[in-house]
């Protein structure tokens, strides 16, 4: 065998060999209102760690972080196409492909399961809600809006404050958080009209058609952002599996970020 059929032989192989891990599985994690990937914390390496057969992605909706600068739609499906054009691009969609939403990210996660059949198997949605089942007092708790609006007029300090006792119940790490929240307003901040656009294409949207894959629902029942109901809401029109953690707030994946994974896992496997 000459050099130059040796090499060749080697090129396909790692074609091969590339081609078959394009095609495994990964996780797409989706957030929510206000929020970009940097906000996931530690829990993406949490669950790469906890599941290395999967190539864990975070990417951020329109308006937000990586995308800050551009104009948020104003509905849920223009931003799952969004989405799905995005994550085409950077090559996170594989042959099975699984995608957690958190919260708005949880609808998003909805739309998109319509655009993708084929390749998105599985969703995993926490804590969302949606206006064809539920009251939109209960959607954005009547309890949190006076903070709501008055966070608009706060400063960074007081405002990351502010929603952070509102979306986790977990105290001890109120600190930590808010001081790394703050810190990612000095990059790559979203503005105040992103908020209101996401809020727009939240509160009209109504999930029409039930996504083909199997769902998994998590719900928190501490939840100060979103009340409860929205979840008896869901578990009253759907099917789907909504497994609730007791004393969890909005923010499950970083209050109880293990039993998160455990839940997903177990729904993976």
């Amino acid at each position: 065998m000459t050099k130059r059929s040796e090499c060749l032989k080697i090129s396909s192989l790692f074609c091969v060999v590339r081609i078959e891990l394009d095609m495994g599985k990964s996780i797409i994690l989706l957030r929510g209102l206000g929020r970009d990937a940097r906000h996931w914390g530690e829990f993406p390496k949490l669950i790469a760690t906890a599941m290395p057969e999967f190539k864990i992605h975070t990417i951020d909706l329109p308006g937000t972080g990586e995308f800050y600068d551009i104009k948020s739609q104003l509905s849920i499906k223009a931003i799952a196409e969004f989405m799905d054009t995005e994550a085409s691009k950077k090559n996170m969609i594989s042959d099975e492909t699984y995608i957690v939403g958190l919260s708005l990210g949880g609808m998003v996660t909805a739309e998109w399961s319509h655009i993708r059949p084929g390749k998105i198997k599985k969703i995993i949605m926490v804590n969302s809600s949606f206006s064809n089942w539920s009251r939109f007092y209960h959607r954005l708790s009547h309890k949190v809006y006076y903070d709501f609006i008055a966070m608009f007029f706060m400063s960074t300090k007081r405002r990351e404050e502010t929603i952070l006792k509102i979306v986790s119940s977990n105290t001890e790490q109120y600190e930590k958080v808010s001081k790394a929240w703050q810190n990612l307003w000095k990059t790559k901040p979203f503005k105040v009209s992103t908020v209101i656009r996401q809020l727009v294409a939240a509160s009209i949207y109504k999930l029409k058609n039930l996504p083909q894959q199997p769902v998994l629902f998590l719900a928190s029942e501490q939840d100060k952002l979103v009340s409860p109901q929205c979840y008896r809401d869901i578990q009253r029109h759907t099917d789907w599996p909504v497994i609730s953690h007791p004393t969890a707030g909005h923010e499950m994946p970083m209050d109880e970020p293990e039993w998160v994974i455990e839940q997903i896992k177990a729904f993976l496997g």
